[in-house]
Formats: structure tokens, C-alpha cells, sequence
């Protein structure tokens, strides 16, 4: 099947840390360049508090309430923590749950990995899930089995890449 295309605009903390980048990529020169006009915003930091701070950023919230955003957090974190993070995201996008997927990345290391064993537990309501951001989720990878609708036990949607 086709592929469905995306415009990719990117934007790392640490600019030197950021290889080169194809052509159409556009790199960003801060995160609010990055988030503007966006449909969704993939964020992929250290922590779930390294993502709320970022996200927090006046510059950055603005951009995202004036676009209606979709924001999808993929960290390294407890499910605890990825409800949390779900609940404070949801907070910063004027309270709507449907404009966030939260979810913690399981990677073994990479000598033991073989291609398509990166996963995410993404937790999310059904509409977010149904819309952009699980769009943009299916384009990265391929989608497992949905087994609820928000970040906890049980409660979200395994996702493989």
C-alpha cells in the first residue's frame, strides 16, 4: 500500500546533537517554530517532566491552543507517570483529552532488538486516537491490538515499530 505523507518540521534542545536532515525536513528554530501551525506535535524527551516543561513554554502552549494541536508524547516513563502526564498535557491544551496521546516506549537495547520491536502503550481517548495523531501513529509504525482508551493497565493501545 501507499504511504500517507506528512510535512516534518523538527526542533532538538541540543541543535549539534541533531544530524543532518533530508530536504524536506524543515528544522526549527526553537519548539514554538516547530509546533506552529501543526497538526500534531510528536515530543520525545528524557522524562515526562522534561515534555511538560517544554510544552508548558508560553511561546509553545500558544502555538498549540491557536492550531487545535493534537500532542503525542512517546518517553520513557511508568505507566503512573504517562497518566499523569496525559492528565498535565490535557491541562495545558485548555483541558481537552482528545488533543493528547500519552504513552511510555518499551526498547530493548539495540543489540537485542530486531526491526519492528520498539513498542509504545499509547493511552489516549477514543477521538484522539481515531484522529490525527493515531493517523501519524500508523505512518511510524504498525498498530497492535487497542485494549482500552486511556494510559493505566489494560487501558491503551499497543503500538509496534
Amino acid at each position: 500500500g501507499q504511504s500517507e505523507a506528512f510535512e516534518l518540521t523538527v526542533w532538538n534542545r541540543s541543535p549539534g546533537k541533531c544530524p543532518a536532515l533530508p530536504d524536506t525536513v524543515t528544522r526549527a528554530s526553537s519548539a514554538a517554530a516547530a509546533v506552529d501551525s501543526a497538526d500534531v506535535a510528536i515530543v520525545m524527551l528524557t522524562a515526562t517532566k522534561d515534555v511538560l516543561d517544554v510544552v508548558s513554554e508560553p511561546a509553545v502552549a500558544k502555538a498549540l491552543e491557536a492550531a487545535g494541536t493534537t500532542v503525542v508524547s512517546l518517553v520513557s516513563a511508568s505507566i503512573k507517570e504517562a497518566e499523569e502526564q496525559q492528565r498535565d498535557l490535557a491541562a495545558v491544551l485548555g483541558g481537552d483529552k482528545d488533543r493528547v496521546l500519552s504513552g511510555p516506549m518499551l526498547c530493548p537495547p539495540p543489540g537485542l532488538r530486531a526491526a519492528g520491536q520498539c513498542l509504545t502503550y499509547i493511552g489516549s481517548t477514543e477521538n484522539a486516537f481515531d484522529g490525527v495523531g493515531g493517523d501519524v501513529l500508523r505512518a511510524l509504525g504498525r498498530p497492535g491490538a487497542a485494549v482500552g482508551r486511556e494510559c493505566g493497565p489494560g487501558r491503551s493501545h499497543r503500538h509496534t515499530w
